[in-house]
């Protein structure tokens, strides 16, 4: 049968040349030809977003209307009345999408585990049921500039069963990730385990545009975290005789083993996230470096990887003279296990269900419609969970595989003329060889940039990237990742059974990956290579799509091709130069932001026209945190360059979000407090990120004076130029920031001995002032605010530092107290009326009195 061509089954799978199945009719067909299933997928999509952002209704609401839409339909369709049938469906998909997101999203069992869970941590006993893992996460490199140097880590979702209250047990209900500091290798899924650990609610966004890792969890039913500080903190109760996730999970260990033994260790991660899911097992340094090539989708299981399967597979059963309907039925086992193996990811899933529709659809003699298919996968992936609709994983993966049929159905429409392809066929080999690979590269490339230009706007908007290094990359790699994948594949599938065949599959996979990632690495450190951006707003990435989906549907008008690139290529255009507009402060108008970023600091200072500040950027632990909190703050106001960094002293919690930020952001210059003591290792890395970006760096110190801005001037009042040698914290640059009358004191970690000099001084009035050293009781609390005399105070710091003493010495002096691990950002907007302060997180809003 010619429909069982082996390219067939490979493009169905890869979602890529299912659009290769309905070319005998792309000449004669529209571009929107009877595809049903796009416009449930629009209808169920709506419906899904106007319940997250617009309707509120009751599951029952959605539900009756839903019962309703369908009973018009049925009344309709015997009236033979098509067109308002067709309405009246859409409306009950609409509505059913609606009601199911409402439930998803809204409605949780009265005894869920994250009820009952505060914002600080607290100890908790229960029973639970391990639903995956357990997944180890391999620990961060040594970074100077890290605080957090911590050994290897376990990651098991659990569903929590039972809870103790007291000496009793009740029911409870609900999934979370548990996090257990140590390895847990007598843990397996399915078991049923006691954990004694602590229980607290996820971190929503305590600053602008932050990410919601409360929301993220909460679209997978999951509203607290779990950790255990030990091994022994869980222990097994019970564990089951049969279980299919037991055996997938022992299946999907043994595989990862597999890899380990035959694939050099500095690969064998690359290798586990490849053909496993496994992305734990990655740094997060390698899993930054694909991100800024655009390579990172080499580390989800796609399309690519169903569609070798399926190919070999197919291969082997034609070989063996297998009848096509058990050829199908072993074709399609084999993927659904695939991605069961992997866990369901929604890739996984979009080209398991492509594949299986394909299959269906052949066996039947029916034609396969290339988006009729995907929106089938992705309908799939919505019922699974349709909050999936608003994550850029899923978005992206089915974003580029229908750019890839879109390419494949175009390049149908191209061919060549049979006089043209005879005259061709009649060339030597060697002309014919060189025609076809010089076709095969433009083809290539062509298709790689067209499908970056459509996800260049989402990428830039959720990831604030432009990686146009990737277009180049993607085809130079397409050959050995190909090779990589299809050894990899059969190592994992094949060389349990067959050890003889492990070692030269694993050698073959090994370096192909090798050319792969090196590759990668290299890329990676191409200053044009990529760039960071704040990229187009939400508003107009959705826009964006909703024209390109427009212009792919208006026939084709051979005398003007230029008109369906036209109107998107200028709605793109529209987008940039809008987002690139910087919002501009209401006049004669200074704004101070401390970021919320946990035991540390990070103050944005904005000025009038336009210039902004930087006083410090650091924090305790990882410094990626941090980093994201600041780099996200400063696009959300279309931000790109920074007129000075200023670092108060040399501790990590102050300053190791600075060299990313530098590589980030164009920075004008770096600015110190003078340096009486030997750097460290974490300030030699710091200078030598400064120099390594070609930035100046100058030293400040008592006396010295900046004009900021029109009326608007920054003074230091510490430290001497001699500096404090006694501690860094004592030499911290004190930066006094005077606006429209308007005084605002920025301290570092300033305390004892470098407190008392200032104190001497001259007392300052001031509007807003930075709670020195995080608000430590040894910083003179009672004697710095009766010096100061603020309106307001920022403590800024992570939890569980007891501030009621501090706290009270500030609050006699009549000022208002700000933490920004209760408040989120706190932001201030002074001009001469006086000052306003919000908080992020807390929504307060207060102005001066």
């Amino acid at each position: 049968m010619a429909a069982w061509r082996a390219s067939e089954w490979f493009g169905c799978a890869c979602g890529s040349s299912s659009a290769s199945v309905s070319q005998s009719s792309a000449s004669t067909s529209p571009a929107g030809s009877y595809q049903p299933l796009v416009v449930v997928l629009g209808a169920a999509a709506l419906g899904i977003a106007l319940d997250r952002f617009i309707v509120s209704l009751a599951a029952p609401v959605w539900w009756t209307i839903a019962l309703a839409g369908l009973a018009i339909w049925l009344v309709l369709h015997r009236c033979q009345r098509a067109g308002a049938a067709s309405v009246a469906v859409l409306i009950a998909w609409l509505t059913l999408a609606g009601g199911w997101h409402h439930g998803c999203w809204n409605l949780f069992h009265r005894d869920e585990l994250g009820l009952l869970a505060g914002r600080e941590s607290s100890p908790v006993c229960l029973e639970a049921e391990v639903v995956s893992g357990p997944r180890e996460i391999t620990p961060r490199e040594r970074d100077p500039l890290s605080t957090a140097q911590s050994g290897i880590r376990t990651r098991l979702l659990i569903s929590a069963l039972a809870v103790r209250d007291g000496a009793n047990w009740r029911a409870t209900a609900g999934r979370a990730w548990l996090t257990v500091e140590g390895q847990t290798p007598h843990v397996h899924c399915g078991d049923r385990v006691r954990v004694f650990g602590r229980l607290s609610q996820l971190a929503p966004a305590m600053n602008p545009d932050d990410f919601d890792y409360a929301r993220h969890a909460r679209a997978d039913r999951q509203l607290c975290r779990l950790w255990c500080e030990h091994p022994d903190g869980v222990t097994v109760v019970d564990s089951p005789s049969v279980s299919w996730r037991r055996w997938f999970d022992g299946a999907r260990r043994r595989a990862d083993a597999l890899l380990w033994k035959h694939i050099a260790r500095e690969r064998a991660p690359l290798a586990s996230a490849l053909f496993l899911g496994l992305r734990e097992e990655m740094s997060p340094e390698d899993t930054q470096t694909y991100m800024k090539t655009g390579m990172v989708h080499i580390l989800s299981i796609s399309g690519l990887h169903v569609g070798l399967l399926a190919m070999g597979l197919f291969a082997v059963l034609r070989v063996m003279a297998w009848r096509p309907q058990v050829t199908a039925c072993c074709v399609s086992a084999l993927v659904v296990g695939y991605a069961l193996l992997v866990e369901a990811e929604p890739p996984a899933v979009r080209a398991t269900v492509v594949l299986l529709l394909a299959c269906v659809a052949t066996l039947a003699g029916r034609r396969v419609l290339a988006f009729n298919t995907l929106a089938g996968a992705a309908l799939v992936v919505l019922a699974m969970n349709p909050a999936d609709l608003f994550r850029a994983g899923p978005q992206l993966s089915f974003l580029c595989t229908a750019v890839l049929g879109a390419c494949t159905i175009a390049l149908a429409r191209r061919e060549a003329d049979p006089l043209t392809r005879h005259i061709q066929q009649m060339q030597p080999w060697p002309w014919r060889a060189l025609r076809r690979a010089r076709s095969a590269a433009m083809t290539s490339v062509g298709t790689s940039l067209a499908i970056w230009c459509l996800a260049a706007p989402l990428v830039a908007q959720q990831f604030h990237l432009v990686s146009p290094i990737c277009v180049l990359l993607t085809p130079v790699l397409a050959l050995p990742a190909t090779v990589a994948l299809l050894s990899g594949l059969l190592l994992v599938f094949v060389g349990t059974w067959f050890p003889l065949l492990a070692t030269p599959l694993g050698y073959c996979c090994d370096r192909s990956l090798a050319v792969v990632d090196g590759c990668v690495h290299v890329a990676s450190e191409l200053e044009a290579g990529h760039w960071w951006t704040a990229g187009p707003t939400l508003i107009w990435v959705v826009g964006f799509y909703a024209v390109c989906a427009l212009a792919w549907s208006l026939p084709r008008q051979p005398a003007r091709p230029w008109l369906r690139p036209a109107l998107p290529t200028a709605w793109l255009g529209m987008a940039l130069f809008v987002s690139a507009a910087t919002p501009n402060l209401p006049a004669e108008t200074m704004r101070v932001t401390f970021l919320s970023v946990g035991h540390g600091l990070a103050t944005v200072v904005e000025l009038p026209g336009g210039d902004v500040w930087l006083y410090d950027a650091g924090r305790l632990g990882s410094p990626h945190a941090a980093v994201q909190s600041v780099s996200n703050y400063l696009w959300s106001r279309r931000v790109r360059r920074i007129r000075g960094i200023v670092v108060s002293h040399l501790d990590v919690d102050h300053f190791n979000a600075v060299p990313e930020l530098l590589e980030r952001f164009e920075v004008d210059g770096v600015y110190l407090a003078p340096q009486p003591r030997p750097l460290d290792e974490a300030g030699q890395v710091l200078f030598a990120a400064i120099e390594r970006a070609g930035v100046p760096h100058t030293t400040w110190s008592q006396g010295s004076t900046i004009e900021l801005a029109p009326n608007c001037r920054a003074t230091v009042l510490h430290p001497s130029a001699s500096g404090v040698v006694e501690s860094d914290n004592a030499n911290s640059l004190v930066w006094l920031v005077e606006f429209a009358g308007r005084r605002v004191l920025l301290t570092g970690d300033l305390e004892t001995p470098g407190l008392e000099p200032l104190l001497r001084s001259p007392a300052v009035d001031c509007d807003v002032v930075l709670a020195p050293h995080h608000g430590s009781a040894r910083s003179d609390p009672p004697g710095f605010a009766a010096w100061s005399k603020p309106e307001f105070v920022v403590f800024s710091g992570g939890d569980g530092r007891d501030l009621q003493l501090v706290d009270a010495a500030y609050a006699e002096q009549g000022a208002e107290r700000f933490h920004t691990a209760r408040d989120g950002a706190v932001m201030f907007q002074i001009n001469r009326a006086g000052v306003t302060a919000r908080t992020w997180l807390t929504k307060r809003m207060i102005p001066s009195n």
